[in-house]
């Protein structure tokens, strides 16, 4: 057996994301169809098939349903011979015997060995991920002057910028999800969700197909607290019935925006794209949502900073899955073996290693982008058609309470104002 990564693309639309739910009836997931044609390729054992803890089995980052990716890395102990890799260093020949069992919306681009103590999820440190929808949803057609688009482009950016830093995305994902259980140690409850994205925490939520309750973009976080308020404030007295925990602060390096492009499509496509060193269940998502929002005028233009505080809460759009892609996986090296420093003077040292995108290993990307997944992508471009009218039209009709915004607002300021006058008094 020798530990690799696995490079991985597929086409979620099909599937009910990424991960593997046993004993689960109608759950049908990308791993599913992974396993088994690994188990067919003769890359899992008998005695391993169906119990992927035995193989060692990690992955990089986790997708919801219909939720794309063009880069996931798995690894896993796989049978294979030592020499498997001689004249074939991106191992190009067992990503296509295993892809001989695959459907055409997964592909595995190339089969790398790695240490044993290399593991797809803890060695990954940054995620990037990218979100396509129409531009038409920010005021920008086929009729717009180059101006106008530009404008709009840059007052978008503003918008998506306001959620780069480390912040409470409490508001962005479903909060129970991500607090420990003070008897066990572990996430509660037991109830689970296929998570959208990847939580660095060591203990990893459990999930379970439930996003459909979250398919309305105007749903409910599904706290029991606060039941039929969409905006309110929780002090600190009573923050324990609904706490913040550290869990639910994250850091987006990046969150920008490129466009508009066609991509194959009569409609004219924005590419939003975020970096960051992981991601909650359905908070990019949120994001866009929320920086849509925003823009529309449907939530109010300090609705990100007012969200962010952790003594906030708001219920906040969900934007259809069917635009997002993780596109970039960043991971830290690892220790290779002993090497001789140049000219072959002086003691040994470890060199360093890590994985990276091959241009072989690119190349098979792009491919699999331009004939699998562009296609499906720009299919569901159209402002006009489901899912986006639908969104668009849901999202009109949920807005918060003027009023309602208004006394959370208050509140937040009001204790802006005394976290001032705290740090004032601190420093003198």
């Amino acid at each position: 057996k020798k530990n690799v990564a696995i490079w991985v693309g597929y086409v979620g639309t099909d599937y009910k994301g990424l991960q593997i739910q046993r004993g689960v009836a109608g759950i049908h997931s990308v791993e599913n169809e992974l396993e088994e044609a690994i188990y067919k390729a003769g890359g899992i054992s008998e005695e391993n098939y169906r119990h992927l803890d035995k193989v060692r089995w990690k992955r990089s980052s986790r997708t919801d349903k219909g939720v794309h990716s063009l880069c996931t890395v798995v690894t896993m102990k796989l049978e294979v011979a030592v020499n498997s890799w001689l004249n074939d260093v991106d191992g190009i020949k067992i990503a296509d015997a295993f892809n001989a069992y695959l459907p055409a919306n997964i592909s595995i681009f190339g089969v790398v060995p790695v240490t044993k103590s290399f593991d797809a999820r803890r060695s990954c440190y940054s995620r990037t991920y990218d979100y396509y929808f129409p531009a038409a949803c920010i005021g920008i057609n086929n009729e717009s002057s180059s101006e106008d688009v530009d404008q709009r482009i840059q007052d978008f950016r503003r918008t998506l910028k306001s959620l780069e830093g480390r912040h409470a995305f409490h508001n962005y994902t479903v909060r129970r999800l991500y607090r420990k259980s003070q008897r066990r140690g572990t996430y509660s409850p037991s109830r689970n969700l296929i998570a959208d994205e990847e939580s660095s925490e060591d203990e990893e939520p459990s999930f379970k197909d439930t996003h459909d309750e979250q398919d309305n973009p105007a749903a409910d976080i599904g706290e029991e607290r606060g039941a039929g308020r969409r905006a309110y404030w929780l002090d600190e007295s009573e923050e324990g019935k609904d706490p913040v925990k550290a869990s639910h602060f994250r850091n987006v390096a990046k969150c920008t925006c490129e466009g508009p492009e066609k991509l194959n499509c009569p409609s004219s496509v924005v590419r939003i794209r975020v970096t960051g060193e992981s991601f909650m269940v359905h908070q990019i998502r949120k994001m866009v949502g929320t920086a849509i929002a925003v823009f529309r005028h449907v939530l109010p233009e300090d609705a990100i900073p007012v969200s962010t505080c952790r003594h906030a809460r708001v219920v906040l759009p969900l934007a259809p899955p069917h635009g997002l892609v993780l596109s970039g996986n960043s991971f830290f090296p690892f220790r290779g073996g002993y090497t001789r420093a140049k000219g072959g003077t002086g003691g040994y040292f470890f060199s360093k290693l890590g994985i990276q995108v091959s241009s072989q290993i690119a190349e098979r990307m792009n491919s699999f982008w331009l004939e699998k997944l562009a296609p499906v992508i720009s299919s569901s471009m159209n402002e006009e058609e489901a899912p986006w009218s639908q969104w668009l039209e849901s999202l009109e009709l949920n807005r918060i309470d003027d009023l309602e915004f208004a006394n959370l607002r208050d509140a937040w300021k009001q204790w802006q104002n005394m976290a001032t006058m705290r740090r004032y008094s601190d420093e003198h």
